[in-house]
């Protein structure tokens, strides 16, 4: 099925085209709207007229149109707040440190997962988590103290970590989408019973 409507269809914010990072804000909030695909971009001349100055005009508007909010997804005066893999405070915007740890933890279980294929090898890593290659570029000292640890257990492998955007992660996208069939424990258990019996009987003095 293809939808042929333009306006069914939103173009997601990126970090780039966020341009209201105040440096001299101290407080944030964040707000998930329920049923949020409502939602359609206006043109320029629109905008003006109906962009919200204030968190208290955003809510009064929200309740006047009937918008509800995820109220267990919303955080009011926060010192910081994370969107997008970064985090928001006083001091400006900084990469999450909880996803790239996720990030690093999936690198440093891939090289201890296969050790004994390549612990003495030249291996390259692509991600599409950008932090990760600035990361890897720092000396351990400036390493955040919660992954210090994590890097100094990749320091035995030899590795070259580089950024490539998602779209074009072609293997590691299809792998992570594709289907597998559930498997039945009795029939595993059976297959690896049956293996085991004729390792035995192959192995008997006759």
């Amino acid at each position: 099925m293809v939808d042929h409507f333009p306006f069914c269809s939103y173009t997601y914010v990126g970090i780039k085209n966020i341009k209201f990072i105040d440096s001299n804000a101290k407080y944030f909030s964040t707000l998930d709207a329920i049923s949020g695909f409502w939602m359609i971009k206006l043109d320029e001349y629109s905008s003006r007229l109906c962009t919200f100055a204030t968190l208290e005009k955003v809510l009064e508007r929200a309740r006047q149109v009937n918008l509800k909010f995820n109220a267990d997804k919303c955080n009011f005066l926060m010192p910081e707040i994370k969107y997008l893999g970064h985090t928001f405070s006083s001091n400006g915007m900084s990469p999450d440190q909880k996803k790239i740890e996720k990030e690093l933890y999936a690198i440093q279980f891939g090289c201890n997962r296969f050790r004994q294929y390549v612990l003495g090898h030249k291996v390259k890593v692509e991600t599409d988590h950008k932090p990760l290659v600035v990361l890897f570029n720092k000396p351990l000292s400036e390493v955040p103290p919660r992954l210090q640890r994590m890097m100094l257990n990749l320091q035995q492998y030899d590795l070259e970590v580089s950024y490539i955007p998602g779209k074009f992660l072609y293997i590691a996208d299809t792998l992570s989408r594709a289907p597998v069939e559930p498997s039945d424990p009795d029939d595993r258990l059976e297959e690896e019973l049956l293996i085991h019996m004729n390792l035995l009987i192959t192995n008997l003095a006759v």
